[in-house]
């Protein structure tokens, strides 16, 4: 820790906290950053990097109070401990040989890395900052998104309007990782071109997220722009986001030197990590493609998300065959035996990333026990020997990070060492009340503040709506809730 005495010894500091987002779930963290400059900080959405670029030295040795600096120390003992404390994993003498590699295509861990869309990124990024907590042996894989995901407005006319935000590494906690693997991809004339991906990393405490970016120097400007937006483009765009996410993927794991002894697939994106691990095996180990389609499968976990087809892609089978059709060959499949595993009936004409996923995986599992009743009713073709009740989707109910999303008034009730929140049970009515009031009370000015919303009350019950529309997302349950109270008020 640097001993702090002046605005650029503080600015060292604060820069050290901010390059790792453990940051995320330390309320006392975030709020060294929010008290420097509160209305630009929500301006930036809560980007300490950013801010800290935009601050002096003089702006931030006005910072130097002795509380402030007393908070500054709390935060930097709290970091030290939490690294170096003993782990759930090594408490229970977890295999010393396990790395899980988790692929996604979106990370959730704050909205200062926008490079998610809604629940599955959040997710991811929970479940990323979960296993630096518990000590499990994770590294992640994702995509860097230039321009990330749209946010909404809407104009005068009340029509929504999308804005791209701008992800400049140079304003983010990113580390530029020295390499540049290639993959294949297909120009528009369908010539398979090397493909150069630039590699950034993100420390989550314990674990690595790496983000691969394809807008590099040396790239043309179609393989430039794969990576710009996320889910964005035409339909062979969103292909070869996938084949970099996941060939480019594996292939950046072994330029690190990892060799992961489980592959995990966050929803069926980043499917083709499968296919790249097949050649490694029949060209590397001599094995033949059923041998290793079976040594692929033991080590491999899939999570589908969704029943419906937005979440579910499928290809046109001679657009995949344009960008895979060598790899395939190298792998010793005929195409039409490859083609098989992206169909549940052999009749389908499209190539499903959800079948090819399933039928690749050792073990799959949906995000709630409905959810998992649904998906072994909509899968059950791909084993039609079994019962539906006996097709080998199981279920985990999703969870969050609860350090992430518990307030800072709940927080400073529980304390920064009991991660159970076990002393939950022995806190006073009032003073959870009390927390639950000065929460709610930050929210509302919030909204007031940004959303130039008319004044809200606190001690008024106030209902508010996120959700995103679109076809796995259904926008009517407000007008049911809401025909529901006014039937139970009469």
């Amino acid at each position: 820790m640097t001993e702090v005495h002046d605005g650029a010894t503080l600015r060292e500091s604060l820069l050290a906290i901010a390059s790792d987002f453990s940051f995320t779930w330390i309320a006392e963290a975030r709020l060294l950053f929010a008290d420097l400059e509160p209305r630009r900080f929500a301006e930036l959405h809560h980007n300490p990097t950013a801010l800290l670029s935009e601050l002096t030295d003089e702006d931030l040795a006005r910072a130097l109070t002795p509380d402030y600096l007393e908070r500054l120390s709390r935060v930097e003992a709290r970091l030290a401990r939490d690294r170096g404390e003993q782990t759930w994993w090594r408490e229970r003498s977890g295999p010393s040989d396990l790395l899980v590699a988790y692929f996604s295509a979106e990370f959730g861990l704050d909205e200062s890395l926008p490079v998610y869309s809604g629940g599955l990124g959040v997710l991811a990024g929970d479940n990323l900052k979960a296993a630096s907590e518990l000590g499990v042996p994770l590294v992640a894989i994702g995509l860097f998104y230039r321009r990330g995901y749209f946010r909404q407005q809407l104009d005068e006319n009340d029509r929504q309007v999308e804005r791209y935000p701008r992800n400049d590494p140079s304003r983010l906690p990113l580390e530029l990782v020295p390499m540049a693997p290639l993959v294949e991809l297909a120009d528009d004339s369908g010539n398979l071109v090397p493909v150069r991906i630039g590699v950034w990393r993100v420390p989550v405490g314990r674990v690595s997220l790496y983000l691969l970016d394809t807008k590099i120097e040396g790239n043309p400007q179609w393989a430039r722009d794969v990576t710009d937006i996320l889910y964005g483009g035409d339909r062979e765009n969103r292909l070869r986001q996938e084949l970099v996410l996941g060939v480019g993927g594996v292939r950046v794991l072994r330029r690190l030197g990892l060799d992961p002894t489980v592959f995990h697939m966050n929803e069926g994106h980043s499917a083709f990590l499968q296919l790249e691990r097949m050649r490694e095996l029949v060209e590397g180990q001599g094995l033949s493609a059923d041998e290793a389609l079976e040594r692929l499968r033991a080590s491999t976990v899939f999570t589908t998300h969704t029943p419906v087809p937005a979440g579910n892609e499928v290809f046109d089978p001679e657009l995949v065959r344009r960008n895979l059709g060598g790899v395939v060959e190298r792998c010793g499949l005929a195409w039409e035996e490859f083609a098989a595993l992206g169909k549940v009936d052999p009749a389908e004409t499209g190539f499903g990333l959800t079948p090819f996923a399933l039928r690749t995986s050792q073990y799959a599992n949906a995000v709630s026990e409905l959810h998992g009743a649904v998906s072994r009713e909509i899968w059950y073709g791909l084993w039609p020997e079994r019962r539906v009740d006996q097709v080998p989707i199981t279920s985990v109910t999703n969870g969050v990070h609860q350090r992430t999303w518990i307030s800072g008034e709940l927080e400073g009730l529980l304390g920064d060492t009991d991660p159970q929140f076990e002393r939950a049970r022995e806190l006073a009515a009032k003073d959870l009340w009390a927390a639950h009031r000065s929460a709610k009370k930050r929210l509302l000015e919030y909204v007031v503040t940004t959303r130039h919303a008319r004044k809200l009350d606190p001690d008024v019950l106030t209902i508010g709506s996120s959700r995103i529309p679109s076809g796995r997302s259904r926008c009517s349950w407000p007008a049911r809730r809401t025909r529901r109270t006014k039937a139970a008020r009469t």
